[in-house]
């Protein structure tokens, strides 16, 4: 890719700068490519089986891999950029968007369930607390307060309910507002 720049810059097609040449030589090749092999294993931690997927992205098309039962394993080679999806239940709810990093390392461990990373962040002007709601019993669980302009991060499960209120108790965030796809193991959320 930089040779074939290389060629073109010594051929006279680009007019660049002295600092844009400078810049151009200074762009590193990726280390890893999607010729470069992963062996994924997926561990099912759901009390169900999963479903897994490889997603085509260009085409969005996805091609089954197999079932894995609950408390199962499957072990799959890939390559770095693959991108695999696991689903759940009759509904095929989706509880795994993994995308292969050979740079984390060749054999990687993949676990799927439906725990992740919440962030809420209270853009607002005045300290709040925030709440995960019990959907048993309806109790709302103090999680923390969150001070304007700061964050609070929760390691939560999909599906799971919370509520913002103001200092005097007043209810001003309440929802679910999970994504229907996982693009990542972390949300955010802004608190206004």
């Amino acid at each position: 890719m930089v040779e074939d720049l290389e060629v073109e810059v010594e051929l006279g097609k680009f007019n660049l700068t002295l600092e844009e040449s400078r810049q151009l030589q200074e762009i590193e090749p990726p280390t890893y490519t999607s010729s470069d092999p992963v062996t994924a294993v997926f561990q099912n931690r759901q009390r169900e089986e999963a479903r897994m997927f490889c997603l085509d992205a260009s085409s969005a098309t996805r091609f089954e891999n197999g079932v894995i039962p609950a408390g199962g394993f499957m072990s799959v080679k890939t390559y770095h950029s693959h991108i695999f999806i696991a689903e759940v239940g009759v509904a095929g709810q989706i509880v795994l968007y993994w995308q292969a990093d050979r740079e984390l390392c060749q054999k990687q461990a993949v676990p799927i369930d439906s725990s992740l990373e919440a962030e809420f962040k209270n853009a607002g002007t005045e300290k709040c607390s925030l709440h995960w709601k019990d959907q048993t019993n309806a109790a709302e669980i103090l999680q923390g307060e969150i001070e304007p302009g700061k964050v609070l991060d929760i390691n939560t499960h999909l599906g799971n309910k919370f509520l913002a209120r103001n200092t005097d108790g007043v209810l001003f965030y309440s929802g679910k507002r999970w994504p229907s796809l996982l693009a990542s193991k972390r949300w955010s959320w802004h608190l206004k």
